[in-house]
């Protein structure tokens, strides 16, 4: 007895639908849903509903920046273009934004950088200032853009450059 199976193949479930596209650009541009809603079309719970099924898709069911992250990692979605020169980030600041891209709450991202969670809060705020990003998804968004996440960049290579330099 031959059984086939008629389950869609992972590459095909995990891809976005054109809507979803169009969703994830908004998000990694950092706009909010209420701005993303209306700039696409659709009611705020529409939008709403499509970042939640973009989500399960990318394994990231909440925090924005996070999901904007692995959004660009799954190449579905380009960066957000920017006429902004490429801010100069210390070792420091990259590593905070790798922590802010990898991890969903700012209590994981404040284990992996060994600082507190108000102090997470206060240096990204600073770091999303000094960089002239709308907010840190936004910021995520632009940094990979100028090459600060992506492919090859997690924290990991980030403590590997570390202790290639100290």
């Amino acid at each position: 007895m031959t059984i086939t199976s008629t389950s869609i193949p992972a590459d095909q479930r995990l891809r976005f639908t054109p809507t979803e596209i169009r969703v994830a650009e908004r998000l990694v541009a950092g706009q909010s849903n209420a701005e993303a809603a209306a700039a696409l079309g659709m009611q705020p719970e529409t939008f709403k509903s499509h970042l939640s099924k973009i989500g399960e898709k990318v394994q990231v069911p909440s925090s924005r920046p996070a999901r904007a992250h692995a959004i660009l990692m799954s190449g579905q979605v380009p960066p957000p273009a920017t006429s902004a020169n490429r801010p100069p980030l210390t070792e420091d600041d990259r590593l905070l934004l790798t922590a802010a891209a990898e991890h969903s709450t700012t209590e994981g991202i404040a284990q992996a950088v060994s600082a507190s969670p108000k102090t997470v809060r206060r240096k990204l705020a600073a770091l999303v200032t000094s960089t002239g990003a709308d907010n840190l998804t936004h910021l995520v968004g632009l940094s990979h853009y100028w090459g600060y996440l992506g492919p090859g960049q997690s924290l990991a290579a980030t403590d590997e450059n570390r202790a290639e330099h100290d």
